[in-house]
């Protein structure tokens, strides 16, 4: 061997190349975490619509989530959000008991809207009625709950210029709907 270095020990190789597999092996360790550890959330945004007596809601879930609650809950065969046979009325039957909105003793109806599904999430369009002011209300969030017990459910709420947030879990499933209306931008968790 000469006096020079090696083509792989040079100043520039190693400034160069050691830093980009130092970073890929990064990411592969975090690539790797990210798999061992999903993160089992759902998200509901709600407009209270006074004119109609409507809470207008929009449920963002993961689609590989939600067709494992379905086959479970249907004990058949895989189910599939784009080509399975009624489709639609197993996602309200499974929605209908998982969230729920009470005044009092009397159970809101629910009323499906439709749905979209792409590669990453579903979204889920349904009206509850509330033709009161939903102040005494209390909701129920637990989508998924039966199947991921980490699974941690937010409602993001507005009426007019209120807004407010809160959080579901195995530990909490239950909230008051709106509680100490603040001014917008403002939550309650």
């Amino acid at each position: 061997m000469s006096g020079r270095a090696s083509s792989w020990a040079s100043p520039f190789r190693v400034g160069v190349v050691m830093p980009v597999i130092v970073f890929a092996a990064s990411l592969l360790a975090g690539t790797r975490e990210a798999v061992a550890h999903p993160r089992h959330e759902a998200l509901a945004e709600a407009e209270w619509n006074r004119a109609t007596g409507k809470l207008e809601v929009s449920l963002r879930l993961r689609p590989e989530d939600l067709e494992q609650a379905l086959t479970r809950m249907l004990r058949s065969g895989h189910v599939n959000l784009d080509s399975t046979a009624d489709v639609d009325r197993h996602l309200l039957m499974y929605l209908k008991p998982r969230f729920v909105i009470r005044k009092g003793d009397e159970r809101m109806d629910l009323t499906w809207v439709g749905k979209e599904v792409d590669l990453r999430h579903v979204w889920i369009y349904f009206e509850v009625d509330l033709p009161h002011d939903p102040t005494a209300c209390q909701v129920s969030f637990t989508m998924l709950m039966d199947l991921l017990p980490d699974q941690v459910n937010t409602l993001n709420l507005r009426d007019g210029e209120k807004r407010w947030s809160h959080r579901f879990s195995l530990d909490q499933p239950v909230v008051s709907l709106i509680r100490n209306p603040e001014p917008a931008g403002q939550t309650d968790e």
